[in-house]
């Protein structure tokens, strides 16, 4: 008995060295990035009338719908088989230690079925002062995720496989394959929001230094390495607040490619031979996550929405929300942003048509713009009323400049929805 139970354990070993060298040794891998889906756990609402309008006031982000958006990725993950899914912070609504616990039960169900998970924490997820439960007409303080908790819960999604990891913070050094090497970084812990302590640059510059170089380097942070949309002021927040001595380190050893998330915008931005991807929040619409196949040659990125739509279908879900999910996404983002810039264009000098008419266009500018895709509808965009209404009334304006460097982007035919870099 003792005999066969040695067999059967020699063999377990064997065969888990096995899928380790398969996996460690493919020659192309396939990469998903989900990144800001603000999880709030269903344990944490109720979903009420006034919660619900209290999320269509706010930046589009569809958390009275984020269960089924979040269930439906899985199923993506799972029917489509990635190597990885990078996960690159503000997994939860505001850190709720309830929606880590829930949302971490999904990445379990993934890595059952064989795509293993790779997370970094955000600046909403551990905590994060405004972390409430939501009734049927008022909000409650919830518990809150710390440090030894997140440990606790995403120990087997990067942190425990990882080969070295900074004593400062949840950053890690982790080996998608022989000669493909991921970089998480955590940027909020430790010195701040957004920013990288020495200690942690110290820590990755030794862990740089070793490795060949014939090994591909990607990162994943959660704000944005590279400051995207320049000086614009409302926009300045988003990037790492110390990311000049980090961007030089990653291009002395060649790194090409960060991805990151914190702007909720679908983004691409270069500088040199370093791009960094912003991918859009997959709680806005059209519920994006990126797709990256490395090999070694080359890196492709592209952009998936989420099928919610038919994943209500094939489940038998009877909400028609969600059973016509791309149109109510769609009405949902398009009424939250008006929302946001008809409040700010009420205090200028302007008719309540002229106002809506403007607002109509920064909504629907913002619909193409937050996928990506700016630049396939700019010719539509110009011929518009609110367009027009913009250049004659709008120039006084804050949102004029925000509507000008998007447009101008579209102009120029700059994509955000997809990339190739070459790696040699």
């Amino acid at each position: 008995m003792k005999r066969i139970a040695a067999i059967l354990m020699i063999g377990l070993m064997l065969l888990m060295v096995s899928c380790s060298e398969k996996t460690l040794k493919k020659d192309e891998i396939t990469v998903f990035h989900a990144t800001d889906m603000h999880y709030l756990s269903q344990q944490l609402t109720v979903n009420s009338s006034a919660f619900v309008e209290m999320i269509r006031n706010g930046d589009g982000k569809m958390i009275h719908y984020i269960e089924p958006i979040m269930n439906a990725f899985v199923d993506d993950v799972i029917s489509k088989s990635p190597d990885y899914v990078i996960i690159s912070g503000d997994i939860t609504f505001n850190g709720e230690r309830l929606s880590h616990i829930d949302f971490a039960e999904k990445l379990k169900i993934i890595e059952k079925n064989g795509t293993q998970v790779v997370v970094i924490p955000g600046n909403h997820d551990v905590d994060y002062p405004f972390c409430y439960g939501y009734g049927e007409t008022q909000y409650y303080p919830a518990e809150r995720m710390t440090d030894e908790e997140f440990e606790k819960i995403y120990a087997d999604y990067g942190l425990k496989q990882s080969y070295s990891r900074d004593e400062n913070s949840f950053s890690y050094m982790y080996r998608l394959t022989d000669r493909i090497t991921l970089i998480a970084l955590d940027t909020n812990r430790g010195t701040g929001t957004g920013v990288v302590s020495t200690e942690t640059l110290k820590w990755l510059e030794k862990e740089l230094e070793k490795i060949s170089e014939d090994t591909t380097l990607i990162c994943t942070t959660h704000q944005n390495l590279l400051s995207h949309f320049g000086n614009e002021s409302f926009t300045n927040s988003y990037s790492i607040i110390n990311n000049r001595p980090l961007v030089e380190l990653f291009q002395k050893y060649n790194v090409k490619l960060n991805l990151s998330g914190h702007i909720h915008t679908q983004h691409i931005y270069k500088e040199k031979d370093l791009i960094d991807i912003a991918t859009e929040s997959m709680a806005v619409l059209p519920c994006n996550y990126g797709v990256i196949t490395i090999n070694s040659n080359s890196i492709d990125y592209k952009t998936q929405p989420v099928n919610v739509q038919l994943w209500a279908i094939e489940t038998g879900i009877t909400d028609e929300n969600l059973i016509d999910f791309n149109n109510y996404a769609n009405n949902f983002y398009v009424v939250s942003q008006k929302n946001l810039s008809k409040s700010a264009l009420e205090d200028y000098n302007l008719s309540d048509e002229e106002i809506d008419l403007m607002a109509e266009f920064f909504a629907e500018l913002n619909v193409y713009y937050f996928s990506g895709k700016t630049d396939e509808y700019y010719d539509y965009l110009i011929e518009t009323d609110g367009y027009k209404k913009w250049l004659e009334k709008g120039k006084d304006l804050w949102h004029y400049q925000y509507i000008m460097a998007r447009m101008e982007e579209g102009r120029q035919g700059i994509a955000h929805d997809s990339c190739h870099i070459d790696i040699k």
